[in-house]
Formats: C-alpha cells, structure tokens, sequence
C-alpha cells in the first residue's frame, strides 16, 4: 500500500523543514528576527496551499477541529492552550531582550563589477577585457608549443614571486585563505582552492578586485571590512596578470572564458599541468611546494623569506628547532614529517597535511637531508667514496636517528607544583623570558640565532604562539600532553638558538636544571596561558556601568568588572609603507562608564618599553631599524559617518574617507633624546591617503600608562557626549565602531608601519527595561492563551 501523510502532518512536516534550512543553509547564521520574518511567510504559504482546495482545507481542518470540539480531547487542547501562548511569549521575550550579539552585517562576496575601469592610465572595458598574458601564451603556442610553454612557465614564475612577496600572508602559502595574518582579518581572506569560487569567475573580475581592492567595492560589498589593499598602487598591470595566471597554474584550475575554442585550449594545458604534476614527489614536490620560502639550495632564501619573521629553516646545517631527539641529536623522520604535515603556529609555515599525502611528505625528508652540507646527515659507516672534494655527502642512503627524548617521572599538575616552577622558572629562565613570561629580556643580551637574525623570546603568556607544543586533543590529555611538550622543548632547548637544553647534554655531566624542576617549570608554563585572555571571534567590546567617579589609576579594582577581550594585532601590510614582521600580536580592550564619561584600558605585551634616548632597550633591538617611541591609538567613526539600521555602513577602517571621517585617541611614550614628553591627542582622518589632522588645543583625552614586565598598560578616559567637534556620542544600547593600533618601537614602526585591528563594534549595555523585558512577553502570552479560550468557546458552541 502506499504511505500517504495526512494533509495536516504535510503541513508541520513542510514547516519543519523550512526551518531547519533556514537555521543551517545559511552560515554563519540567520538573526533571529529574519527567522521569525521567513517562518512566518513559510506559514502563510503553506496555510494559502491548502485553503485554495476545498477538499485540502477540510483535511487539514480536521485534525484541529478535532482537538476544539470533541470531549475526549480535553488533554490536548490544554497543551496546545498553554504551549502555543508559552512558545509566543519566548519568541517575543527573545527578540525584545538586551542582546551583547554583533549587528549582522549581510556581504554580497561577489558584487557585480562596473562596466569600465580606469586605472594605469587607461580605461578598461571589463565585459571584453581578457588576461594579455594568457593571450601572449596562447599566440606563442600557436607558433611553437615548447616556446609556448616556456612563456607559460616564466608568467607562472613571475607570478609566483610577487603573489609570495605581497599575497599569501593573508591567502596562505597553500592558497588556501589561511595565511599568518588571516585571523586578523573579518571577512576572511578568499580561499583560491575552492573550485566553487575562482573557476566561476572571468579574469577580468579578478583583475578588478586585485587593482582596486576593498575601497573599490560597492556598497553591498561592504568596502569598510575588506582587507584587500588597493594593488594597482604597488604592482604594475603585467604583475597584475601574472599573479592571476599563477593562482589558476598552481591549483590546476581554468578561468570563466566565453569563446568555447580557447576555452579548450586553456583546459588542454591544464590537464597537461596536471598530468605532469600527477603524484609529485622528492625534487619535483620541493621545487613546487618549498622552494619558493625555503629556496633552491634548502638556505632559506627563497624569495619570500626577507619578509618573514621567523625566517624560513636553512636546511643546509642540519639545524632543526622542534625535534624529539635528545641534545644535540638529529631530528628524527617523524618530528621532520609532523612539522611539514602540521606546520607551526605562529609562523608562515602552514600545515602541508591537507594538500599532501603522507606519501608526498616522506619523500619530501631525503630531499631536505640532501641539502645538508655538513655530512651530519652520512651514515657513520660511509666510507670515503660517499664524499667528494668539498667533504659534501653525495649519497641519499642517509642516516634515520630514531632516539627520542625521554618523559620520565613526570610530576602531575597542581598548584603546589605551578608554585615551585614559578621559584625555578625565575632562577632558570628570567633572563630571556621575564619574571612574567612575557619574553622581555632583563639581563641586558640581544638574542641572535646561529645565522645571526635576530631573535626574541617566546612569550609564554600567549599559547597561541607556541610552535611545536599545541595539542591535538582536548580537556585533561590536551593539558598532559602540552605539558609533556613543554617539558621536553624545556629539556632538548631549541637547537640553532640562544635557547639552551637545560639536560646534561652529555652522559654523566650534571643536569643544568634538575628533573623535578624541569617537570615544575612545565607545569608552570602551562599555568602561564591563563593570565591572558586568547583572542577572540566574538567581535564585541563590551563596557560596563559604574556609580561615581572612573578608575584614574591603572591597577583600581574596578576594572575587574569589566570584561576583557582580546583582539588580534596584525600588520599593517594593506597600503605603503607597510610592514611585515611584526613582534605584537595582540590587544586587550577593557572599557568603564559612568553618565558622563566612558574609559578604555588598553593591554598589550611588549617586550621592550621602547622610547628613544633609553640605552638598555635601544641595545636590545635589531641594529639595523631605529628606535621609536611606542604608541597606541583607538579609532571612532565621527557622528553620522555609520549606521546600523537598516543596513550597516561604517567608514574605511584605516582612516575613514571622505564621506565617513573618523577620531583617532591617540598616545605615544614620548622620547628621551631628542626631549619629548609623552603625549595624548586626538587626531581627526578623512582617508589613508589625507594627512592626520591634530586637534593642538583640545585637551579632552586623558591618558595615564605605565610599562612593566613586558607589558603596556594604557587608560584613556574622554566625555561620552560628542559635543561641537562632530565626534560621536557614546550612547546606551548603540553598537560603535571601534579599531586599535599600536606602534612597536623597538621594531622600528612609526607612521603607518604599525599594527591594528579591522572593525569590532563597542556597546554600553542599556539599563534594563522589565517593562518591555519581561512585561511584553508575558503580555502577548496572556492575550494569545485569552483567544485560544476565546476559539475553544466558539468551536464548542458550532458542536453544540
């Protein structure tokens, strides 16, 4: 027999359904009053199928007339007369109640691009534009394939460089959207690899968004958000097209292209590209994959590495960081596959084990041991053939160390022991790491590795930057095993680099730091993440309301009321002059108000506290940039230059534009030498290209600072109402736009070569209204349980 679902069940059935599409099918979600707006227009829908047929609407009538008239009913019309009214109210109470949740910003991620386009001196028509280069290519191929291909491979090489020396810290070394600055950034960078998004567009779309970049988006695009800097300012129109003809090469993708025949010549080569790409491994995988950081001889040079801090492994010594061996001992082959397959946190190396196959990953490890020139790497029974004149190791049967790096008598994780870590972490480490953790340097050395980069200490605060110590597991196994970890990074040290192992690196030799205390200071460590806040998604500072008078001090109890949110820092790498190694990576955001002003405490650690003329920091520093002051600023859109209802529209957030200025707080450390104090202003931008206009007489920002153990402590206190200086007003209940910089000094930043954050948005929680809280809710329940006995009156008159 065939199953058929009565009329009245189709309808819930449909209704469900609905609802579980909308909830799911839409990431990263749906508000909550969309959601009531479209399950409402799915209910009218469906109750207008079903009363357009008589006999449907009978059927579907049956069953509810049923639970109002007949007497054996009784049950469940009193459940549907108290939950029906209860579901109302909660739905009410749910959209009237105060909400912390960020304005949900709706983003059309491919905007329909203009007609024309006039850069590089010329005007492009973009609905004939197609990529010269490719066209160059094709024309070649058409004479002579291998001159063709040899075209090819140069576009592909050129296009290559330049994406690795401006595009992947933010879309990845994989292409994958994932670079070391793409946490920073909201809505994330573009993921190359999808095939559901570069394959569909035409080159001339992406010749567009590269040249203009986020400021050349329209409105529905939201402009304000986008990271994408202008390239047209930086890049020439051939790197344009070269770097587009890479990103397809290097994904083994082919472009939207309207004529079907070049079509299918584009797609010809593509198939050719892959097929010789097909199960790459050894030379061919590092040459395609490596090189381009690593560089040709495995030096780490290659031609993104002046750009990156920490620089990329120079294989050539047979030095490796992160390794499981003891001493001073090669690395094993699995700690040289985890560190390809999972990359390390913190650094430009990403974790190759979604585009490899383990397969590709261990044949990647001989190519790597080739590369040494120190003949470590020989088995010690090579005999002198295995040599050439230079003593270089010609063979590739190379030695496999398998020793690993012992764990015993690990003490468990207490307090007693997060104590005595504490005392022998101080004895043993404050040197480099601070009494703190927080990695500022107090005996006075400057750290260099052995190839003479400059290097600073990890700061132990921040787990998100450990490299080789995150966990794979959750709960307590996350916590032993990153203790574990620590331990033996504690034990082996970190070869290449002033860090030490603090074991006996010979047999028999006293240990630098003995086993207990290795295993305390480990647990300490770990202790070390919970004094600061990781950073967060959420994207709202939210302040809190105090009675009187706000904190003037920095350490006022008060400021534990706040919440704390952490923001990541990351490098201005969007407009000239850029940066690219940044030491800063993160903002704590604290904010007070009271009736008539509002106060923000600012966090960041740094390492130094960098103001010029101060000698024991200005030694510390790399001795090729010049010490600056440091400096901290928070931005705010001017009153009316953003909206939220109906839609949101803020300013461009690296100084506004022209129709949408913003304030900048604004506070530098001030100077030694030349004499400067430091100082507080406010600073009024109308764009990136404008120049900051100083306010020299208003003294309305109050500042106070203080730097200790490597970090900065910052308040900045102001009048919440804007007054006459087109200044916003900090109102109850209103989402703010607000952004942060920083300028570390010992890192040579100064002017726009600092940090910063995107858009978050600040609110002041309004008072609550219990009237409209909880009284609206409980209002509408009552007046909809009043109809439903209103209803089951009637019906039950029409039965009589």
């Amino acid at each position: 027999m065939r199953l058929r679902i009565p009329a009245f069940w189709q309808a819930v059935l449909v209704a469900v359904v609905a609802y579980l599409v909308f909830d799911n099918a839409f990431p990263p979600l749906l508000p909550g009053t969309l959601m009531v707006q479209y399950m409402l227009v799915t209910i009218v829908g469906i109750l207008l199928y079903f009363a357009f047929d008589d006999t449907r609407w009978n059927e579907f009538q049956a069953p509810l007339l049923s639970v109002l008239r007949d007497d054996g009913r009784g049950l469940a019309r009193w459940f549907f007369l108290l939950a029906i009214p209860a579901i109302i109210g909660y739905t009410t109470y749910g959209l009237v109640k105060p909400s912390s949740d960020a304005p949900v910003e709706l983003r059309q991620v491919h905007p329909a691009p203009p007609a024309s386009l006039k850069i590089f001196n010329k005007r492009y028509d973009l609905a004939t534009l197609e990529n010269p280069v490719r066209d160059e290519i094709l024309v070649e191929m058409g004479r002579d394939e291998a001159a063709g291909w040899e075209k090819y491979e140069a576009a592909v090489a050129a296009g290559r460089d330049v994406y690795y020396q401006n595009c992947f810290y933010c879309h990845g070394d994989l292409l994958d959207g994932e670079g070391h600055f793409a946490h920073g950034f909201n809505p994330a960078p573009i993921n190359f690899q999808d095939p559901t998004i570069i394959p569909q567009l035409q080159e001339a779309f992406l010749f567009w968004r590269i040249t203009t970049g986020g400021p050349g988006l329209p409105k529905e695009g939201t402009p304000w958000n986008s990271a994408m800097p202008v390239w047209h300012e930086m890049l020439s129109e051939t790197d344009v097209w070269n770097v587009i003809t890479f990103i397809f090469d290097y994904n083994g993708q082919v472009p939207r292209i309207w004529d079907p025949e070049v079509s299918k010549v584009v797609t010809g080569m593509k198939d050719e590209v892959l097929a010789r790409r097909a199960n790459s491994k050894g030379a061919d995988l590092y040459k395609f994959r490596c090189e381009v950081c690593h560089g040709e001889q495995g030096m780490g040079d290659g031609v993104a590495a002046d750009r990156m801090y920490p620089k990329p492994r120079d294989f050539s010594l047979a030095l490796f960081k992160y390794k499981t061996s003891p001493g001073t001992e090669l690395p094993r082959d699995e700690d040289l596959f985890d560190t390809i397959k999972s990359g390390l946190a913190g650094t430009a190396m990403p974790g190759w084990g979604s585009l490899l196959s383990d397969e590709q990953i261990r044949s990647l490890i001989p190519v790597i041991k080739g590369f040494d020139v120190s003949a470590a790497w020989a088995p010690e029974d090579a005999d002198d053939e295995a040599f050439d004149d230079d003593g270089y190791y010609t063979r590739t049967d190379f030695r496999t160390n398998t020793n690993v790096e012992p764990l015993d008598g690990q003490t468990p994780y207490s307090e007693e022991s997060v104590v005595r870590g504490k005392q022998a972490f101080i004895k043993a480490c404050k040197e480099c790491h601070g009494a703190a953790a927080r990695g500022n340097i107090v005996s006075g050395k400057k750290l260099e590795d052995d190839w003479g980069n400059r290097i600073w200490p990890r700061d132990l605060t921040k787990p998100w930057t450990w490299r080789a110590t995150q966990s794979r597991v959750s709960g307590e196994k996350e916590r032993d095993e990153t203790i574990r970890a620590i331990y033996r990074r504690l034990s082996i040290g970190i070869p290449g680099t002033p860090m030490p192992a603090h074991r006996a690196v010979e047999e028999g030799n006293k240990d630098p730091v003995s086993l207990e205390d290795r295993w305390d200071i480990a647990n300490y460590v770990y202790s070390a993440r919970a004094t600061t806040a990781s950073p967060t998604d959420s994207g709202v500072v939210t302040a809190a309301k105090v009675a009187g008078g706000l904190p003037a001090s920095l350490d006022d109890e008060r400021w534990n009321q706040a919440p704390a949110t952490t923001l990541h820092l990351v490098p201005n790498i969007i407009k000239e002059d850029r940066l690219f190694t940044p030491l800063n990576d993160a903002v704590t955001v604290r904010a007070l108000y009271n009736e008539k002003e509002i106060a923000f405490l600012l966090e960041v650690d740094d390492r130094t506290r960098s103001i010029p003329g101060v000698e024991y920091f200005t030694e510390l520093m790399d001795e090729t940039l010049e010490m600056q002051p440091d400096a901290l600023a928070i931005q705010f859109p001017k009153e009316g230059a953003f909206s939220t209802m109906p839609s949101v529209e803020k300013p461009l957030y690296r100084h506004g534009d022209a129709r949408h200025k913003t304030t900048i707080w604004y506070w530098n450390a001030g100077s030694v030498e030349p004499q400067r104090e430091a100082a507080a202003m406010l600073l009024d931008a109308s764009g990136p290209d404008k120049k900051l206009e100083p306010r020299l007489q208003n003294e309305s920002l109050k500042v106070t600072a203080d730097w200790k153990e490597g970090k900065w402590q910052v308040l900045m206190t102001r009048p919440r109402a804007g007054g006459n200086s087109g200044d916003l007003s900090f109102e109850e209940g209103q989402f703010i736009p607000i952004s942060f910089a920083n300028w570390d000094g010992s890192n040579g930043e100064v002017g726009s070569r600092h940090t910063l954050t995107t858009w978050y948005w600040l609110v002041l929680p309004p008072e609550l209204d219990i009237t409209r809280v909880y009284g609206m809710p409980l209002g509408i329940a009552l007046l909809v349980f009043g109809a439903g006995l209103l209803l089951v009156r009637g019906q039950q008159k029409k039965k009589e």
